[in-house]
């Protein structure tokens, strides 16, 4: 015979409440995971740019787009703090965790940074500014 325990019975319902609402509220998260495709936010100064105008604010924020974080693999300091957390202190591990919090916002800069120049150039094609 089958005994059902009401504690399972519970455990049961909440998870199963708890994806339900998760779903719901991943709809529209508070902040973007993943990155999605955004509409070409054109700013107000920008129709009075010139073609030239536009080509200097591309080339400065062509450096924003840089990564100047080494690879986790070529980064000397995760092998270090993985190091000295295994044999001194794994207080030392809190390296890695702000050395993906550092990554995580340098993406975002790169992001940002490559949304806007498309943004420019998509104005740059819309004023024939290639056709010189």
């Amino acid at each position: 015979m089958f005994i059902v325990n009401p504690k399972a019975i519970s455990l049961l319902w909440v998870l199963l409440c708890g994806i339900t609402v998760g779903n719901l509220s991943a709809a529209q998260p508070a902040f973007p995971l993943y990155p999605h495709p955004d509409r070409f936010i054109i700013n107000e100064g920008d129709d009075a740019k010139t073609c030239l105008d536009l080509d200097k604010e591309i080339a400065m924020l062509e450096r924003r787009t840089y990564s100047y974080k080494p690879p986790f693999y070529e980064d000397p300091f995760h092998g270090g703090s993985i190091w000295a957390g295994t044999l001194i202190s794994p207080a030392a591990y809190g390296y890695l965790a702000y050395s993906g919090a550092a990554e995580y916002t340098e993406h975002a800069r790169i992001l940002a940074a490559r949304r806007r120049i498309a943004v420019l150039r998509q104005i740059k094609a819309y004023r024939r500014c290639y056709e010189d």
